[in-house]
């Protein structure tokens, strides 16, 4: 902020000749200094009031200062008829121009005088003298209450506009319209205000009588004639602001899309396509396509919206293998020797969000460029998720795809996956059991017919009769079929169970959630839906191994359908490039196998089957949700168990055997099976806890048993 003279506070009656001081309203003076006495520094003045600052001027008395400060309210100055515009008399033009940016620039805010009549009087009447008046402006339309379209005004590119009126000044936010550049977006105006465009020669409009205007945005202006442009080119300059004119902007493009556009004539020296353009829902998008140069003209590409531009950088395609554009054009004029003509890429949305179909544009050497649009499609968060993990072979995956693409795109519409889910609804199948001690929280999807088995091992133990028995099915479709299996198995063998039927398919992290938060008893059982207890007896030992000091979860050895062993325990092991990846304890051994017959500590148990205390899972936040569909999340768990400032280890139990028909249930997801998630939740897990899986891997004991 410029510093006021040493004189500032001295009687212009005496050290300045007037008029040569005035209000500029209320309290606030401006006054003009000369001389040897207009030094800088503001030291020895307490009784000053910031803000205050001065902008240089010149004129007949030469340079000099014009001075704009609050006075303290004990100051005496008699200046009731002094007139602001008098201190202007003597200024060139030039100074006039800055003078009038320096009121409405820095006065008008530092000192609140937007709506005082005596400072706006002056800005208009000093916007007459030093502004070029380019005639009238005339309202023609209404785009929004708050928006109206004016036809008359051009203002000067890089200028800052400004309506004056009488009683109140403000700037304004005028978007720019980029189909009309003979019509102006503004605030509403009244008949006899004035749009200024400041800039190093200023203009003015004065604004005629304002008539019932019409409506620009109603619906009946769709096609292609003017109307439909006008409306278009409003909602494109209003969405940028959010509110009503987004909604419409994007339900206008959605309800008229642009055509696509590509370029894959076989007897062209260039082709391209951008297939799919989707959203993240968190400012990014995911683009998937392909394109061929055998004449190497391309030197760079943007994705252009209405919104604005960004260069995407050659590292930012990576490049895929596609065998059907390579058969499309193995007969073509010109060969490509490259074998992966596809791409996807991860890159910020230039529109935010609003442009429902971006543009990619190609530089050519020649310094032209090459457009390509993608079809319009809409999809779902899940879908959309979906979509992503199945646009690449896994063979073609490198981690700087994972990490500068895939990740990114769908971590954002994971999460905007998991935001969209609704309470479940809750089904109680027989009276509840009072006063359970151990939940088992136990996920459904797609597969039911273990279910028997398991209700019927449970009925047969005495240990387990007081279980309470929560299923969360995550696949919804099938509430009718699992219901009625549920009640059958209720009457067959009286125990009591609660179904709770997830909204949609939102995996198994989100189902055991939702089990834990209406589950009753202080032990959580987590159980999958294809486990069966091999024999009575089982969960004692569990909650004996439980109990003891420093144990944070437990979890038993589970077979194979022909006895051999599946889990013993849970390890970690990296793979070539270095990646942790979750191994068991002697996979495949016979079932009584010596060295799987000792309880032990581990770094982790699967979630298959894992039992933990109700405090403790909530303690660290229940099931990690950033997983993809189900994998990874138990050691998850495990591995924050043991990060936690409880400091609690995971003991293997082998007294507790149980049958684990593994993985039944997840190769019937389309969304798993084939697709990147396995891939996505490794790289996710191994980012997150390597360095505490060296830690735990470098301990000798887990070590010499793996």
């Amino acid at each position: 902020m410029p510093e006021l003279p040493h004189m500032l506070l001295c009687q212009p009656v005496t050290d300045i000749a007037p008029p040569r001081a005035a209000f500029l309203g209320d309290d606030v003076l401006l006054l003009a200094m000369f001389g040897s006495r207009a030094v800088t520094g503001i030291e020895g003045h307490p009784e000053l009031i910031p803000p205050y600052g001065t902008v240089e001027v010149d004129g007949s008395a030469g340079p000099h200062r014009l001075a704009a400060t609050r006075l303290p309210p004990s100051t005496p100055w008699d200046l009731q008829d002094s007139d602001p515009l008098d201190l202007t008399d003597e200024l060139d033009m030039p100074s006039c121009r800055r003078l009038l940016g320096f009121l409405l620039g820095f006065c008008r805010t530092a000192f609140g005088l937007s709506v005082n009549p005596t400072f706006t009087s002056l800005c208009i009447r000093l916007a007459r003298r030093c502004a070029h008046d380019c005639g009238g402006a005339e309202p023609v339309g209404r785009a929004t209450p708050a928006w109206c379209l004016l036809r008359g005004a051009e203002p000067p590119a890089g200028s800052t506009l400004y309506h004056l009126s009488p009683d109140r000044i403000r700037l304004s936010e005028a978007p720019a319209l980029s189909q009309e550049t003979t019509l102006l977006l503004t605030e509403p105006m009244r008949a006899g205000d004035i749009l200024l465009a400041l800039c190093s020669k200023p203009v003015f409009w004065s604004i005629a009588d304002v008539p019932h205007l019409p409506d620009v945005m109603q619906r009946g202006n769709t096609g292609d004639g003017p109307a439909s442009k006008l409306r278009a080119a409003c909602l494109q300059a209003l969405a940028p602001r959010g509110g009503t004119a987004a909604a419409l902007f994007r339900e206008w493009q959605i309800t008229t899309p642009a055509r696509p556009r590509r370029h894959d004539s076989l007897s062209a020296p260039l082709g391209a396509a951008l297939e799919v353009a989707l959203p993240d829902g968190e400012g990014g998008l995911f683009l998937r396509g392909w394109l061929r140069d055998p004449l190497q003209w391309i030197v760079g590409a943007e994705l252009r919206s209405s919104a604005g531009t960004i260069p995407i950088e050659a590292a930012q395609l990576h490049r895929v293998q596609r065998p059907d554009i390579s058969r499309r054009f193995v007969q073509a004029a010109f060969a490509d020797g490259e074998p992966r003509l596809g791409f996807i890429a991860h890159v910020p949305d230039p529109s935010g969000g609003l442009c429902v179909q971006p543009t990619l544009a190609l530089r050519l050497r020649s310094g032209s460029s090459v457009e390509v649009r993608a079809p319009l499609r809409h999809l779902p968060a899940a879908q959309a998720r979906d979509a992503v993990m199945s646009c690449v072979g896994l063979d073609q995956v490198t981690p700087s795809m994972l990490d500068g693409c895939l990740i990114p795109a769908l971590a954002a519409l994971h999460r905007q996956t998991l935001s969209n889910r609704a309470q479940p609804n809750v089904v109680q199948i027989g009276k509840p059991i009072p006063n359970p001690t151990v939940s088992a929280l136990i996920p459904l999807y797609r597969t039911l017919g273990f279910l028997r088995f398991q209700i019927a091992a449970l009925a047969a133990d005495p240990d387990c009769a007081r279980v309470e028995l929560i299923y969360a099915l995550d696949s919804p479709e099938q509430r009718a079929e699992a219901e009625h299996l549920l009640q059958g198995l209720h009457a067959m063998y009286g125990i009591p169970v609660t179904l709770l039927v997830m909204p949609g398919n939102f995996g198994y992290a989100a189902a055991t959630n939702v089990a834990a938060a209406a589950a009753r008893g202080s032990l959580l059982l987590l159980l999958n839906s294809d486990v069966v207890p091999a024999r009575p007896g089982w969960l004692a030992p569990l909650r004996a191994a439980l109990a003891v000091s420093g144990v944070g979860a437990v979890g038993p050895k589970l077979l194979f359908d022909d006895g051999s062993i599946q889990h013993a325990g849970l390890f970690f092991e990296r793979d070539a490039e270095g990646t942790w990846f979750n191994d068991h304890y002697h996979k495949g051994m016979p079932r009584y196998w010596p060295a799987a017959q000792r309880r032990r500590r581990v770094p982790g148990v699967t979630g298959a089957a894992l039992l933990v205390r109700r405090a403790l899972f909530e303690k660290i936040g229940g099931i990690c949700e950033d997983y993809i569909i189900g994998d990874y999340e138990d050691s998850d768990f495990c591995l924050r168990l043991q990060d936690a400032d409880t400091g609690a280890g995971i003991t293997y139990v082998p007294e507790a055997e149980l049958f684990h028909f593994e993985r039944r249930s997840i190769r019937l997801h389309a969304g798993y099976t084939g697709t990147l998630a396995c891939l996505y939740n490794r790289r996710l897990h191994h980012g997150r806890w390597n360095p505490l899986m060296a830690d735990l891997m470098a301990s000798r004991a887990f070590r010499q048993a793996a």
